[in-house]
């Protein structure tokens, strides 16, 4: 049966850790399962890439936690899966920089989108009825835009 404890178990970790860093943490994770008996799941964490220097270390911390949830004596590297090839640039994170220039700016962003929209395909969804939730994710607190705009500088905002 799958549960979707192991991953809020995994992801707890994961923010606590990352708080603790003052790295800003959000996430999302979605419960899938086509025709197999069992679950998976697909996330993303969201860090401040200005306080991160180098990303790879978080593909091993969440694989550490889910060991760790599962109660494993080690990793098993397959259990995380990139979603992307080795030699991607991205293979260990994207970060969006607003200093890039506008046009760099809009076709990251527009990268990252087209990779989280993804997860809102519906066929391999869980079936409605067995109770279980499909998503689940940590809240972004909201801030006025007039709040916004009188603490960060306007090159750094967005607003959709």
């Amino acid at each position: 049966m799958c549960s979707n404890a192991h991953i809020s178990k995994c992801m707890a970790y994961v923010i606590k850790k990352y708080k603790r860093q003052k790295l800003d943490p959000y996430y999302m994770w979605i419960r899938e399962q086509d025709f197999s008996p069992y679950c998976h799941f697909h996330s993303f964490l969201l860090l401040d890439a200005q306080k991160v220097l180098e990303f790879s270390h978080v593909f091993k911390t969440v694989a550490e936690s889910w060991q760790r949830t599962l109660g494993w004596e080690k990793a098993i590297p397959e259990s995380i899966h990139h979603c992307l090839k080795e030699d991607d640039p991205d293979y260990n994170g994207k970060v969006i920089r607003r200093d890039a220039g506008p046009e760099a700016y809009a076709a990251r962003k527009q990268d990252v989108f087209n990779q989280l929209s993804y997860l809102a395909k519906s066929f391999t969804k869980a079936p409605d009825n067995d109770g279980m939730r499909n998503f689940g994710m940590s809240w972004i607190p909201t801030i006025s835009k007039s709040k916004a705009v009188s603490t960060f500088p306007s090159h750094q905002l967005d607003f959709f």
